[in-house]
């Protein structure tokens, strides 16, 4: 996985194939494609247990939500999987676009600089030509992403990794001094973009790091003071004015109980909620998650996630990846708003079992057998109704080898007991081969 032998001349080629491709996918209005990571491809990277983080000197820990516990419940050093080149900017679920990554790296400090430096403009200028500013930052996020694990100490951009230490820092030791380098006017500049974004914030891990930061400022104050800054104040009037102004926008803290009993640890797992959903859909074809989600809610309470001051949308994309196929549509409107549609993620056996059921031909003793060519046309339509681009694509999704054919991957995962390949003699000078033309369902029709 990360662990890929690339030079300097390598790194700069991959940064800059990346850098056209997240301006190309930001301008073309594109929605990020959310697909499962499958449990092959997790598997592999789960390997890296007891190895480095690909970032930082954490050995990366278990994933705790591998065994069946009732909740997810993460420590800094857990295993989780980093997208090098994010998906809201045109990235994949391929293999070589994933590394392993601890928990406080990945889910807190390079979450929360990549919203903090990208994420605006993600959202506001799809679809839209960016402007040499934006297209300054966007590059520069892009190859911070892929140094920090490609090319470690080589032209790292310094803001922007200042940035994800500094978080880093606050979120995972609860230290409250600033490390020296942060000087009084990048932190008022910081409060003042806080400022700004803080009331937009609506899901729970923002709230969180909002709160902590809120509690640091707070401390830095002495009880009853006034909210001017006096005379004998180290801090200028400016940022001691900024501060008062963050504090009274954010959210009061809740209690520790409700905070970890009630927000982290919901009463059922991402798999349990997302078996629960699919029950509501009525049809094969993918159906609108806020309606499914209203008719679970409705018939069964207990899923519902405000319970537990929840973004359902955030818990969806977050923890159900992995057990539902999620499309993501825009509405078409000014400024586009973006829809989550949800599908049930067949396998490959699934998917080719059924295509050969269907099949009005019948072998000599009544056994269903479909060509070879029109069970790859059919499987290709199939894929691509469940908002794959084609095989290849969904192979990749699925733990399967993109380059094999049908005939290869059928031979790959099926016993000769349940599906049988046909076809016909043909003599290659001295030898005899057989040239594969049917497919056979070995069930009586």
């Amino acid at each position: 996985m990360y662990h890929s032998n690339m030079d300097e001349q390598q790194v700069a080629e991959l940064v800059a194939d990346h850098q056209r491709k997240a301006v190309k996918f930001i301008e073309s209005g594109k929605n990020p494609k959310r697909r499962r990571i499958s449990k092959t491809i997790r598997g592999i990277i789960y390997q890296s247990v007891g190895e480095k983080c690909s970032i930082c000197d954490l050995i990366l820990s278990e994933h705790t939500d591998t065994k069946s516990t009732k909740s997810y419940d993460p420590i800094d050093s857990s295993i989780t999987i980093e997208h090098l080149f994010p998906l809201d900017l045109g990235g994949n679920n391929t293999p070589d676009n994933m590394v392993p990554m601890c928990y406080a790296c990945n889910v807190k400090a390079r979450c929360a600089t990549q919203q903090h430096f990208v994420e605006t403009m993600v959202k506001e200028k799809r679809g839209k030509t960016l402007s040499e500013e934006d297209k300054e930052i966007l590059n520069r996020f892009v190859e911070w992403s892929i140094r920090t694990v490609k090319s470690p100490g080589n032209k790292i951009d310094s803001e922007i990794q200042q940035y994800f230490e500094n978080v880093r820092e606050i979120l995972t030791t609860g230290n409250t001094t600033l490390s020296p380098s942060i000087s009084i006017g990048n932190l008022e500049k910081k409060i003042a973009v806080l400022e700004k974004k803080i009331q937009a914030l609506e899901n729970t891990f923002w709230k969180r790091i909002m709160r902590f930061i809120g509690s640091f400022f707070q401390r830095g104050k002495q009880p009853n003071s006034p909210k001017k800054a006096s005379k004998t104040s180290n801090k200028p009037p400016s940022v001691s004015k900024s501060i008062d102004q963050v504090e009274k926008i954010l959210p009061e803290k809740s209690p520790p109980s409700q905070e970890i009993g009630n927000r982290i640890n919901p009463d059922f797992t991402p798999k349990e909620f997302s078996t629960a959903l699919l029950n509501q859909k009525k049809k094969s074809k993918p159906e609108d998650f806020p309606m499914l989600y209203r008719n679970l809610i409705r018939e069964e309470p207990s899923y519902n996630l405000s319970n537990y001051d929840i973004s359902p949308n955030k818990y969806l994309l977050e923890k159900c990846s992995e057990f539902l196929l999620i499309e993501e549509r825009s509405d078409g409107k000014t400024p586009p708003i973006t829809h989550y549609w949800i599908g049930e993620i067949e396998s490959f056996k699934s998917i080719i079992t059924g295509i050969i059921a269907d099949s009005e031909q019948k072998t000599s003793d009544g056994r269903t057998e479909l060509t070879i060519s029109a069970l790859g046309q059919r499987f290709s339509k199939r894929v691509q109704s469940l908002g794959f681009e084609n095989k290849k694509e969904y192979f990749q999704q699925n733990g399967l080898d993109p380059s094999m054919s049908i005939t290869k991957a059928i031979s790959a995962n099926f016993s000769e007991e349940e599906i049988e390949l046909v076809g016909a003699n043909i003599s290659t000078g001295s030898e005899l081969n057989t040239r594969l033309t049917h497919v056979v369902l070995n069930r009586r029709g």
